[in-house]
């Protein structure tokens, strides 16, 4: 293989049904972990944001990321930390709902589907409710 061949995949750590495929991945590659709350992850959000609004004039939502990083502070389980790719959709900032909109169809939906998973009751997801959310840090000083 051509020495500027680089492969690169992902791995999905809360499919616990892959375990056997991830550590014959491990054994046979390095790994470098992307969490959200680490360099080079870390920031990103903010970053594109920022590019964004200056680009093409959009200033809706800038909460974005103040907002993922409430919600991953409340998830519990550090494999299941949202990353800023759900956020990173131009068409979510040309409109005052669209950050309302990626929460009810996307965000919410993975963070059921993991606590039914996990045998919590449903109540559980009013924890990571945008208002919720919004609210908390509407109350820091």
């Amino acid at each position: 293989m051509p020495p500027n061949v680089f492969l690169i995949g992902t791995m999905n750590t809360t499919d616990r049904s892959l375990g056997l495929i991830d550590v014959a991945m491990r054994r046979r590659f390095a790994f470098v972990e992307l969490h959200p709350s680490r360099a080079p992850i870390a920031g990103l959000l903010s970053t594109w944001l920022d590019r964004l609004s200056h680009d093409e004039g959009f200033a809706h939502n800038r909460d974005a990321p103040a907002l993922l990083d409430a919600l991953n502070t409340r998830i519990d389980d550090h494999d299941m930390a949202l990353g800023p790719s759900y956020f990173m959709r131009p068409q979510i900032y040309r409109s005052e709902d669209g950050l309302a909109r990626l929460w009810e169809t996307s965000i919410l939906p993975l963070l059921a589907d993991h606590h039914h998973h996990a045998g919590a009751p449903p109540a559980v997801l009013d924890r990571y409710q945008l208002t919720a959310l919004r609210a908390e840090l509407n109350a820091q000083p």
